[in-house]
């Protein structure tokens, strides 16, 4: 049975309950053009994500691909959005995921990595439960 995908979302979310990031330290050295290129990301194993990025921050939909899994099978969705990085390095901005529904995940706490080629993201959807989050984990292709 497919159901809308922000539906996936709200129990993936629920599921997992808050994941708290261990303690991060900032680092200087970080630029926009550190964020561009392809990037896989990851929550638990329901949520596998294809994310590229370009040199401003965007997020390319049509070189972007999301894959839900649940007991009934796995899904593909649609990525875009725009996210954003500090010259700490820390990583902000919304990545919005599409099947038959649509569902905004906001960054509410990202890093990347001092060798630029990792990154952790806490993200929520606020419009479901702005208290409950979760992890994604992406590595650099």
């Amino acid at each position: 049975m497919n159901i809308h995908i922000s539906k996936k979302l709200v129990s993936l979310i629920t599921g997992l309950g808050l994941i708290m990031l261990p303690p991060v330290f900032a680092h200087a050295g970080c630029t926009q053009n550190d964020l561009e290129g392809t990037w896989y990301a990851y929550a638990a194993a329901m949520l596998r994500c294809k994310i590229k990025v370009n040199s401003s921050g965007s997020i390319v939909a049509s070189k972007s691909l999301c894959k839900f899994r649940d007991e009934t099978g796995q899904y593909p969705a649609s990525a875009s959005g725009n996210i954003g990085i500090s010259d700490r390095c820390m990583i902000s901005g919304k990545i919005t995921v599409c099947d038959a529904g649509c569902a905004n995940l906001k960054i509410e706490h990202g890093r990347l990595e001092r060798d630029k080629n990792m990154f952790v993201l806490e993200v929520n959807a606020p419009a479901y439960d702005p208290t409950t989050s979760i992890s994604l984990v992406g590595v650099k292709k």
